[in-house]
Protein backbone atom coordinates (compact mmCIF):
# COMPACT_ATOMS: atom_id res chain seq x y z
CA UNK A 1 0.00 0.00 0.00
CA UNK A 2 1.76 3.38 -0.72
CA UNK A 3 2.13 6.05 1.86
CA UNK A 4 -0.68 8.67 1.98
CA UNK A 5 0.28 12.22 1.09
CA UNK A 6 -0.32 15.71 0.61
CA UNK A 7 -1.84 15.90 -1.97
CA UNK A 8 -5.24 13.71 -2.03
CA UNK A 9 -5.67 11.67 1.34
CA UNK A 10 -4.08 14.47 4.01
CA UNK A 11 -6.06 17.16 2.44
CA UNK A 12 -9.74 14.96 2.57
CA UNK A 13 -8.68 13.81 6.38
CA UNK A 14 -7.87 10.37 5.66
CA UNK A 15 -4.21 10.82 6.59
CA UNK A 16 -2.52 12.04 9.43
CA UNK A 17 0.62 15.11 9.18
CA UNK A 18 3.85 13.75 10.26
CA UNK A 19 4.05 16.56 13.42
CA UNK A 20 0.15 15.49 14.33
CA UNK A 21 -0.92 19.17 13.18
CA UNK A 22 0.80 20.16 9.69
CA UNK A 23 2.64 22.93 11.34
CA UNK A 24 5.79 21.12 9.96
CA UNK A 25 4.37 20.86 6.05
CA UNK A 26 3.33 24.29 6.19
CA UNK A 27 6.69 25.55 5.14
CA UNK A 28 6.04 23.72 2.35
CA UNK A 29 2.73 23.90 1.64
CA UNK A 30 1.22 27.05 2.40
CA UNK A 31 -2.17 26.06 2.59
CA UNK A 32 -2.19 22.70 4.31
CA UNK A 33 -4.70 22.95 6.98
CA UNK A 34 -3.44 22.76 10.34
CA UNK A 35 -5.22 20.41 12.56
CA UNK A 36 -5.26 19.09 16.20
CA UNK A 37 -3.19 16.09 17.64
CA UNK A 38 -6.61 14.99 18.99
CA UNK A 39 -7.80 15.37 15.25
CA UNK A 40 -4.88 13.41 14.27
CA UNK A 41 -6.23 10.61 16.97
CA UNK A 42 -9.89 10.06 15.49
CA UNK A 43 -8.73 9.99 11.95
CA UNK A 44 -6.38 7.02 13.15
CA UNK A 45 -9.75 5.75 14.72
CA UNK A 46 -11.23 6.02 11.69
CA UNK A 47 -8.31 4.33 9.73
CA UNK A 48 -8.67 1.57 11.86
CA UNK A 49 -11.95 0.50 10.77
CA UNK A 50 -10.75 0.78 7.15
CA UNK A 51 -7.35 -1.19 6.90
CA UNK A 52 -6.30 -4.56 9.14
CA UNK A 53 -3.21 -2.54 10.43
CA UNK A 54 -2.12 1.02 10.80
CA UNK A 55 0.99 2.51 11.30
CA UNK A 56 1.98 5.62 12.37
CA UNK A 57 5.47 7.06 13.07
CA UNK A 58 6.42 10.32 14.94
CA UNK A 59 9.93 11.22 14.24
CA UNK A 60 9.69 14.98 15.67
CA UNK A 61 10.85 13.71 19.59
CA UNK A 62 14.84 13.35 17.77
CA UNK A 63 15.00 16.34 16.83
CA UNK A 64 14.68 17.44 20.35
CA UNK A 65 16.80 14.77 21.68
CA UNK A 66 19.41 15.16 19.30
CA UNK A 67 19.86 18.73 20.16
CA UNK A 68 18.97 18.92 24.03
CA UNK A 69 15.87 21.26 23.68
CA UNK A 70 14.63 20.83 26.36
CA UNK A 71 11.58 22.95 25.62
CA UNK A 72 11.19 21.29 22.23
CA UNK A 73 10.73 18.04 23.95
CA UNK A 74 8.03 19.35 25.96
CA UNK A 75 5.95 20.32 23.41
CA UNK A 76 6.21 17.42 21.21
CA UNK A 77 5.22 15.45 24.38
CA UNK A 78 2.09 17.06 25.19
CA UNK A 79 1.37 16.80 21.18
CA UNK A 80 1.82 13.00 21.84
CA UNK A 81 -0.39 12.68 25.01
CA UNK A 82 -2.87 14.81 23.45
CA UNK A 83 -3.02 12.35 20.41
CA UNK A 84 -3.13 9.30 22.61
CA UNK A 85 -5.31 10.43 24.73
CA UNK A 86 -8.02 10.86 21.19
CA UNK A 87 -6.50 7.50 20.00
CA UNK A 88 -7.81 5.43 22.45
CA UNK A 89 -10.91 7.57 23.49
CA UNK A 90 -12.23 6.50 19.91
CA UNK A 91 -10.67 3.19 19.34
CA UNK A 92 -12.89 0.11 20.33
CA UNK A 93 -9.86 -1.54 22.40
CA UNK A 94 -11.52 -5.04 22.09
CA UNK A 95 -11.68 -4.83 18.88
CA UNK A 96 -7.98 -3.21 17.87
CA UNK A 97 -4.72 -3.86 19.54
CA UNK A 98 -2.87 -0.38 19.34
CA UNK A 99 1.02 -0.61 19.76
CA UNK A 100 3.08 2.23 21.18
CA UNK A 101 6.76 1.49 20.61
CA UNK A 102 10.43 3.90 19.84
CA UNK A 103 12.72 2.89 17.85
CA UNK A 104 15.48 4.43 20.25
CA UNK A 105 15.89 6.80 23.02
CA UNK A 106 17.61 10.07 23.52
CA UNK A 107 14.76 12.27 24.43
CA UNK A 108 14.65 10.91 28.34
CA UNK A 109 18.63 12.03 28.02
CA UNK A 110 16.93 15.42 29.00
Amino acid sequence: MPFRWYDKELTEGKAVPADLTGEFLRKFYPDIKIITPEESGKIIANLLEEYDFVMYEFPFTDEAGHNQDFLLALKYIDRIERFLESLLSNVNLKKHLIILTSDHGNLEDL
